[in-house]
């Protein structure tokens, strides 16, 4: 990867930061995380349409997508588990993905459109 620039440095520092503030209390802190990308995402294009499948799995506690989320801090090393959040979410997703027509013609990374297509798509969602 080449070197950050600023602004890709402070967006990492900040996801980061979310990362060590999930990780306090996921059962509280994930909804509000989901909240408030909701409330920010500029146009609603970006990332609503993802987060609201999210948002709707963390709320159903039977759900087998919540146990799966849930699973990440119970049932994994936190030391892995960082390291697969910023590897998958920071590096991959945010520093090095590309734009391309996404699904019904928004604009998404490149690597958020196939999580999208993978996850939601074939399982269901």
């Amino acid at each position: 990867m080449a070197d950050l620039t600023l602004k890709e440095k402070l967006q990492a520092a900040g996801l980061k930061t979310v990362i060590s503030y999930v990780d306090k209390d996921p059962d509280q802190n994930i909804p509000k995380i989901v909240d408030w990308l909701l409330k920010h995402d500029i146009g609603g294009d970006s990332l609503t349409p993802q987060v609201r499948v999210i948002k709707k799995y963390i709320n159903d506690k039977d759900n087998n997508w919540y146990k799966l989320i849930k699973s990440l801090w119970t049932d994994c090393d936190d030391g892995i588990r960082r390291k697969l959040f910023e590897n998958f979410i920071i590096n991959a997703g945010m520093l090095e993905a590309t734009e391309k027509e996404g699904i019904n013609g928004v604009k998404v990374g490149l690597v958020s459109s196939t999580v999208h297509n993978i996850l939601f798509k074939r399982f269901g969602g």
